[in-house]
């Protein structure tokens, strides 16, 4: 085979590799048909109760109750949970439960 001919083969070759590359380089970023759409689930911002308020960086341990309102012996480490927290003057019922007023919690403890 003359010189000429072995370069225009191998000149072939390269442009027939470097169009399969790309052809199977685009059909790699395509979805597939069947495939479902990606999606991602946030986190619910909002609460189930009025007397809730949502907190991206709370400490779930300082949430008092009606039996550990009156406690100052709590230990409690330092989080940081996203989460639905009692508003400010109301605490939960029991360990989670439902935000009730403050002052409720007498009316409970009898």
């Amino acid at each position: 085979m003359p010189r000429y001919g072995r370069l225009s083969l191998l000149l072939i070759l390269s442009i027939g590799l470097a169009a399969n590359v790309n052809a199977i380089a685009d059909v790699d970023q395509q979805p597939a048909a069947d495939a479902p759409p990606e999606t991602t689930t946030a986190p619910s911002l909002v609460c189930s109760s009025s007397y809730e308020r949502y907190d991206d960086c709370s400490n779930p341990c300082i949430e008092r109750t009606c039996e550990t309102l009156r406690r100052s012996d709590l230990q409690c480490t330092k989080q940081c949970i996203a989460g639905c927290y009692c508003r400010n003057g109301y605490v939960r019922k029991v360990a989670g439960g439902a935000c009730i007023p403050k002052a409720s919690c007498v009316l409970h403890s009898l």
